[in-house]
Order: structure tokens, then sequence, then C-alpha cells
């Protein structure tokens, strides 16, 4: 979905910029007048962005949801238990694995007797799938639960992000260096959110040296539309 939203524009505003030593002075003039040009109109771009996020987090709990309603819910403590089951004395084990995912089973097999009669014969059954599956869903488990977790990390800093532009500013001044704090702070002053974003997205994909002179240029370029 993000990749069918964002359509390949940070690759577009990219482009030769992220080499210190080799990129067109007009293609960063072109840069600088977008962001000029479309200063507080980038909002849609990062609520998008912020939606697929928001799906992550969606999509990483409803795994957890149906997979415990598919094992009766025994999947919601799985990885836990089986910590527990192995910190106690083996007489005392109430093995949540095998009860899971039981290893041996009462089976009934129809076989023929001596007089031609279909004969009803009980017997114990080898599940061995069941030892591989067992081991499966105590990984599944603490994957999905170490996702859960940076997931809801992550939403907490994007709500960091929305609701604090001196964070905002602490980001962008992790990108360059102290001589740029100044310039930094107009830009996060000037721009919204979208706008914010999209800068910070592209300080990723550049290199520092290119970045401080976007930060500069692009900081004249608004003092002087202001001082129109």
């Amino acid at each position: 979905v993000w990749k069918i939203w964002e359509a390949g524009r940070m690759k577009a505003l990219v482009l030769d910029l992220n080499s210190p030593f080799s990129f067109e002075s007009e293609h960063k003039q072109s840069l600088i007048n977008y962001f000029v040009h479309n200063l507080h109109s980038q909002n849609l771009y990062f609520i998008r962005f912020f939606i697929c996020e928001i799906f992550n987090l969606c999509n990483v709990f409803l795994q957890i949801y149906f997979m415990d309603l598919f094992l009766e819910g025994e999947f919601r403590t799985y990885g836990l238990d089986v910590f527990k089951m192995i910190e106690m004395n083996p007489e005392d084990r109430n093995d949540v694995m095998s009860r899971v995912f039981p290893l041996v089973t009462k089976c009934t097999f129809n076989k023929f007797g001596p007089s031609g009669t279909i004969q009803k014969l009980d017997g114990m059954c080898i599940l061995s799938q069941n030892n591989l599956n067992e081991k499966i869903y105590v990984f599944l488990w603490f994957w999905l639960w170490f996702v859960a977790i940076i997931s809801v990390l992550n939403f907490v800093y994007r709500t960091l992000v929305i609701m604090v532009p001196c964070f905002r500013l602490f980001l962008l001044r992790s990108k360059t260096d102290r001589f740029s704090y100044e310039n930094l702070k107009t830009l996060t002053q000037k721009f919204w959110i979208g706008d914010w974003f999209v800068f910070y997205q592209l300080s990723q994909n550049v290199s520092p040296v290119v970045f401080r002179e976007l930060v500069s240029e692009l900081t004249e370029k608004f003092e002087a539309k202001d001082n129109v």
C-alpha cells in the first residue's frame, strides 16, 4: 500500500544527491524550489505513511489474536508457559507444549479379521509433525511479540514527532553539525508535519554534505521570500 501511495517520490527527490562528490547543482536548486513551492501541502504524504504504520500495528496484534483463537486460548502466553516449564523440576512439570501439540494420541484402525469382517483396533500413534510444530510456535510467539513491542514503540515515537516540535528539531539536528542549529530551528518553525517528514526522509537518503547545503540555502530562500 505504501509503495503505491509513495509512488517513487523520494527516489525522484534524491536522484544524485546521495553522493557528496557528484551531483548536479540544478537538481539541488530544483529541490529547494520544490520545498518552497509545496510548503504546507505535503501533510497527506505523512498521513498515508502514518496510516501504514497503524496497519502494521493492527496486523501484528490481529495475528496474535487469531493464532490464539486457532490454538483455543493457548497461544497468548505460550512462550512464557514454556519458559516457566523449563525452570520447574522435571517431576513437577506440566508440559504445555504436549498439551497444545500432543506427541502421542489414541488411534483407531480398521482391519479385516480372520472371517473377513472389519475389526476396529485401538492403538497409540506418534504425531512426529507436532514435535516440529511445538518449536515453530514457540519461535512465532517470541517473534510476533517482539514485532508487537517494536510497533508500539514506533507508534509512541511517531506520536512524539507529531506532538512535540522540539523533538522534530532534535531529529534533524542529529543529521547535521551544530553550526546549522539556527537554520534547522527556522525550518522546523516554518514546516508543517508533512513538510518536515519529507525533509527528514530526504536527510536519511542524501549525503551529510549535500544536506548541510540544502539546510543553509533553503533557509536563505525562506528568509528572502519573507522579506519580499
